[in-house]
């Protein structure tokens, strides 16, 4: 079997009062790679400190070789990148580049601050990419601001770092980065997390951008749902759970309808709970999906732009 890597329990973090994830469980073995997937704000950033030993979880544990990420940077070998914008603006490219490995990674002579943004990117990639006897990758959104010829060479140099043993971890927005190239998917909704095998996900070729990203779109009108389950259960009606649906997925008359209407019908039940509830609108709507004609009326009412979604409200 397989040595375990990093593992995560029940993780969750916060910034003062406001939650960002919780209950996060996962665990990575040598060789594998895990994609995280959300839109802005959904705590992508935070998980990937949280597994850097930049931030402390606010309950539930993770460790990376049995001791915690703080303990393991050396052991390891880890290679973390946030982005170009935490380069030192001030620093000549190619002093910064040789950093890693004490050898040349740009001759570029100019100052980090006066470089384009996706040179800047591709700096901080290879800086941190070329240390040797890397066991963990930590890249948080890494094909931002790449171009065409960049992007390949990242897919490329990540590939040969796994198949030569390190473990990936890739926070992206975008279904169409980590399509395909990942074992795991994590993908984080509402400040909860759904982890899915790729091999489950596809059994007859590699996971696809549409796959992943009409997952995800469910994933937030379901947790959108549940708000409006919530603000019925706490008394504020069915015009309150209209609104939440205009406003936030922009949804049509009709599909509102569908929402609130059978919303509403559950919510008139004396044992009325909104976590209950949530239980008997997912049984509904299995249900409604296997009788004929009615899997085009529940697509219709879930169909929504994921940028039209914002998670400020839900925080």
């Amino acid at each position: 079997m397989t040595d375990v890597l990093l593992w995560a329990r029940d993780l969750g973090a916060r910034y003062g009062p406001r939650e960002v994830f919780q209950g996060l469980t996962f665990e990575l073995t040598a060789g594998q790679s895990l994609g995280i997937i959300g839109p802005n704000g959904a705590g992508k950033t935070t998980l990937l400190r949280v597994i850097a030993g930049l931030l402390s979880p606010c309950e539930g544990s993770l460790r990376i070789h049995g001791v915690p990420p703080e303990q393991a940077l050396a052991r390891v070998g880890m290679a973390y990148f946030a982005g170009d914008f935490t380069l030192p603006g001030a620093v000549r490219a190619c002093e910064w580049g040789s950093l890693a490995a004490g050898r040349t990674i740009t001759p570029e002579r100019r100052r980090i601050r006066t470089l384009s943004r996706g040179t800047r990117q591709l700096l901080g990639l290879r800086t941190v990419l070329s240390r040797p006897h890397t066991g963990l990758v930590v890249l948080d959104e890494p094909w931002e601001a790449l171009d065409v010829d960049a992007s390949r060479w990242l897919s490329k140099t990540l590939e040969a770092k796994r198949d030569r043993g390190a473990a990936l971890i890739l926070a992206s927005h975008d279904p169409q980065d980590l399509a395909g190239i990942c074992d795991l998917y994590l993908l984080l909704v509402n400040r909860r997390g759904t982890l899915l095998k790729a091999h489950e996900l596809s059994t007859v070729g590699p996971v696809t951008p549409a796959l992943l990203g009409a997952i995800l779109e469910r994933l937030q009108v379901d947790a959108l749902f549940v708000h409006v389950l919530q603000a019925l259960g706490e008394g504020l009606g069915v015009v309150r759970g209209r609104l939440l649906l205009h406003q936030r997925l922009g949804l049509g008359d009709h599909a509102v309808r569908v929402y609130v209407d059978r919303a509403d019908a559950l919510a008139g039940d004396a044992d009325f709970a909104p976590s209950r509830l949530c239980v008997r609108m997912g049984k509904e709507r299995a249900a409604d999906e296997k009788r004929p004609g009615a899997r085009d009326e529940l697509s219709a009412a879930g169909h929504a732009s994921s940028s039209r979604f914002s998670y400020e409200w839900g925080g």
